[in-house]
């Protein structure tokens, strides 16, 4: 997502979002997750926190960073001087409600971005099918006799 710096990345921040929101709203869709990049520190209180918010409660989504089993201390920083949490998962309700079960990041040393990997952790019993082989049942090609 387009960092926030003037009047004009702010208006791109907010046509983003709209694009995600139209796609959330034209497709029948029970489960949401969106992962990335979204140049958004909820602990920052700038225009595009509170846009990003406001899609999120619009669409019924929400930010793991407000879970629970949160861990991420920051997975951004400026020359290891400013630290900042802008990569984020999104997720719908009953997913944050019922399946998510942690959120880390992997503050490694041979990263060489200066990005650190968020992982998340969904737990959610899924029902198993069963397929059957397929039966061949011989017919009479009739174009064939």
């Amino acid at each position: 997502m387009p960092f926030e710096y003037d009047e004009a990345s702010r208006i791109d921040f907010a046509n983003e979002l709209n694009l995600l929101h139209s796609l959330l709203e034209n497709n029948d869709v029970s489960h949401v997750l969106i992962g990335g990049d979204f140049n958004v520190d909820f602990n920052r209180d700038w225009v595009n926190t509170s846009v990003l918010r406001n899609f999120c409660k619009e669409c019924n989504l929400y930010p793991v960073d407000d879970h629970g089993s949160n861990t991420v201390d920051y997975t951004y920083h400026f020359v290891m001087q400013r630290f900042h949490c802008v990569d984020h998962f999104i997720v719908s309700e009953q997913l944050f409600l019922e399946a998510v079960c942690n959120i880390s990041v992997d503050h490694s040393l041979d990263n060489t971005s200066d990005h650190d990997p968020i992982g998340m952790q969904l737990l959610f019993n899924m029902q198993r099918f069963s397929a059957q082989p397929r039966s061949f049942v011989p017919k009479v090609a009739w174009h064939k006799a």
